[in-house]
């Protein structure tokens, strides 16, 4: 497993200039140390949009991955995006351990690789896709459905949690369910 960290979370790091450029270098990179290797992206949260952007771009290129899995990512036009950001910055603000992770630099980062997905929406990809939701919305309720209309036939699988006890607290669980999907049967979309 390779995590890539997008541009411009670590000081002294550049934020990428566009969209464009931003999925061109990720795509780079998953080219450079996969190459010709059997492969699934995953992304978190907004995360999953460049992970699918990534996808994207490396099918055009004949070198996609076997299957994209996103955690609980929701398309970019989902109006509950701004109440999940709110509930979140609550959640990290109340744990200690969580608030240490957030710099003025990642912040700084987040919002303009929010600004840069103004606009965009996913695209069909021929490699499966499992999106892996949190059970509950972070205030406790129970949980929508997040990614809204994505173009993507996909597997939903729910884990326990919330948006981020789901990879803190309930990691385990998560990643076994994302496991148990990539050794199952993952036929591409029509």
């Amino acid at each position: 497993m390779r995590v890539l960290a997008p541009a411009g979370y670590a000081r002294a790091t550049p934020l990428p200039e566009t969209l464009d450029s931003l999925v061109r270098a990720h795509a780079e990179i998953v080219s450079a140390i996969a190459p010709g290797e059997d492969y699934a992206l995953v992304g978190y949260s907004s995360g999953g949009w460049l992970a699918q952007a990534v996808a994207e771009r490396l099918e055009q290129t004949g070198t996609g991955p076997r299957a994209l899995v996103l955690l609980d990512t929701y398309a970019p036009d989902d109006a509950r995006i701004k109440q999940l950001q709110t509930e979140l910055y609550r959640e990290l603000a109340a744990n200690p351990e969580l608030i240490e992770l957030v710099t003025d630099t990642s912040l700084a980062a987040m919002g303009w690789h929010l600004r840069l997905f103004d606009g965009w929406s996913p695209g069909r990809l021929a490699a499966p896709t499992l999106l892996v939701a949190a059970e509950r919305f972070i205030d406790g309720d129970a949980a929508p459905e997040p990614a809204g209309p994505w173009p993507d036939p996909r597997t939903l699988i729910r884990v326990r949690g919330t948006h981020t006890t789901m990879i803190t607290s309930f990691a385990d669980e998560s990643a076994a369910a994302v496991d148990a999907w990539l050794r199952g049967p993952t036929e591409s979309a029509p």
